[in-house]
C-alpha cells in the first residue's frame, strides 16, 4: 500500500497543544495549527534528504519539526491493525517547547527514553480509520448531488455507478417557479444504511418526506430489483444544490 504524505498529531499530541480533539468531519493532518501546518513539510524533506533527524532518538528515524519555540517529532509507522487497511503514515508523536535556558522544561532534554510513549495508540488508528469512513460517506453525497445538478440542467434521469453491482439514478423535473419533483432510484443496493446514506445526500429534504414509489416516478420506471423514492425540492433547496458549482 502507498505511503500517506500527510502528518497527523497522535492524541498525545494535541492534549500536550491544547487541541480539542474535532468531530470526525475533519481529517486531524490539516489542523490549523502552527506546528501540526510545518509537520507537514517533513516528509517532502526527508525524501529530498533536507530534513534534520534528531540524533538523540534511536529507536527509529525520528525528524524534527519546529515553529519559533514549538518543537516536535516526526516519524513512520506501519498500522498494527490489518482490519483498518491503513496505509503507512508518519505521525507527529510528541510535542513540547524549546527552552535552551532550563533543561529541566526543555522539550528535547525531556524526551521519554521509552520508545513506546512516542508510537501512536489504539485511539489514533481508530480515529483515522472513522475519519476515513466519514469521508467516504461525503465523497458518496457529493457524487449524488452533482448528478443531482446534472439532472437540473438536463432535465433527463442522469445515473451514476456505485459500486460494479449497483447504479443510483436521479431525475429532478422543476415546475415554473416552483417546488421540483426529485425521484432517486436504486438499483443493487440491499441494506437500509445505504438507503439512507444516499436519500441523505439531499440535506435539505427531511428524512420522513421521502416516499416510496413502487410504481416509479418523475419519468423513471422501476427495473427488476429497484427501489424507487420521490420527494418535493423546495425553490431554496434547488438553490443550494446550484450553489455547490
Amino acid at each position: 500500500m502507498p505511503e500517506s504524505p500527510f502528518v497527523r498529531p497522535s492524541k498525545a499530541v494535541l492534549d500536550k497543544l491544547a487541541i480539542a480533539v474535532p468531530d470526525l468531519g475533519v481529517d486531524l493532518s490539516k489542523l490549523d495549527h502552527p506546528l501540526v501546518v510545518k509537520a507537514q513539510t517533513v516528509p517532502g524533506k526527508v525524501a529530498a534528504g533536507g530534513s534534520v533527524r534528531i540524533q538523540s532518538l534511536n529507536d527509529q528515524p525520528w525528524y524534527q519539526a519546529k515553529v519559533n519555540d514549538l518543537r516536535g517529532i516526526v516519524g513512520s509507522f506501519e498500522c498494527p491493525h490489518p482490519g483498518m487497511d491503513l496505509p503507512v503514515s508518519w505521525w507527529l508523536s510528541d510535542a513540547g517547547h524549546r527552552k535552551q535556558d532550563s533543561r529541566q522544561d526543555d522539550f528535547y532534554d525531556n524526551l521519554p527514553e521509552d520508545p513506546t510513549t512516542r508510537t501512536p495508540v489504539q485511539w489514533d488508528w481508530m480515529r483515522w480509520d472513522a475519519e476515513r469512513a466519514v469521508e467516504a460517506q461525503q465523497a458518496v453525497k457529493r457524487a449524488i448531488r452533482t448528478v443531482g445538478r446534472a439532472s437540473m440542467r438536463s432535465g433527463q434521469t442522469e445515473s451514476l455507478l456505485f459500486t460494479e453491482r449497483s447504479e443510483v439514478r436521479v431525475r429532478i423535473r422543476i415546475k415554473d417557479h416552483e417546488d421540483a419533483y426529485l425521484a432517486i432510484s436504486m438499483c443493487g443496493v440491499t441494506d437500509k444504511e445505504t438507503f439512507a446514506l444516499i436519500l441523505s445526500s439531499f440535506k435539505e429534504v427531511p428524512s420522513d418526506d421521502w416516499l416510496p414509489e413502487p410504481q416509479g416516478a418523475v419519468g423513471i420506471k422501476p427495473e427488476p430489483g429497484e427501489i424507487i423514492f420521490s420527494t418535493l425540492l423546495s425553490v431554496a433547496a434547488q438553490h443550494s444544490l446550484l450553489s455547490e458549482d
